[in-house]
């Protein structure tokens, strides 16, 4: 599993003086990409901010590039964001994580979800917060832990939880 991705830009862009040839991207987590969601609406602006984040440059630098290394940049997260699905989850058993999270001191190579109940989902939604906090709390309620630990994890992972629980209610 790649923890980070080279993009040599085919377009180099000139940035405040600056000739930029590549950007280096790190592993996403739930985080960063719940953080671009609530920053703004925009669909646009969340890919930019949160690419920008990853690359750890300005929005504006992404502004400015060229739509085919802005392509690269999305195929890289892409790549980082790519899962294992679990087949055939059967609650309260182990779900392997790509990436352990640290929790309460420990690292957790797994964590389990059990099935939602309707104060669960209730409970998720009297957070303040979009839509992508809520479902951070509900995730934390299923799994036993804090929403902060959630956020943490990396966005595969976080992924293979959203998946899991989209299985829960078919």
């Amino acid at each position: 599993m790649k923890t980070k991705a080279h993009i040599k830009l085919k377009f180099p862009v000139l940035v405040a003086g600056e000739n930029v040839t590549s950007l280096e991207m790190r592993r996403p987590k739930a985080l960063d990409v719940l953080a671009s969601h609530e920053a703004t609406t925009n669909d646009t602006d969340q890919t930019i901010n949160l690419l920008a984040n990853l690359c750890m440059v300005s929005p504006e630098l992404f502004g400015e590039l060229d739509a085919a290394d802005f392509q690269q940049a999305n195929e890289a997260f892409a790549e980082m964001a790519d899962f294992d699905p679990v087949e055939n989850y059967t609650p309260g058993s182990a779900i392997p994580l790509a990436c352990p999270v640290v929790i309460g001191g420990a690292s957790m190579p797994s964590l389990t979800l059990r099935r939602p109940k309707v104060k669960d989902i209730q409970g998720a939604r009297k957070v303040e917060g979009s839509d992508a906090t809520q479902e951070c709390e509900l995730f934390a309620l299923l799994a036993g832990v804090t929403a902060a630990d959630i956020k943490n994890l990396d966005w595969a992972d976080y992924r293979k939880l959203k998946t899991i629980y989209g299985d829960f209610l078919t």
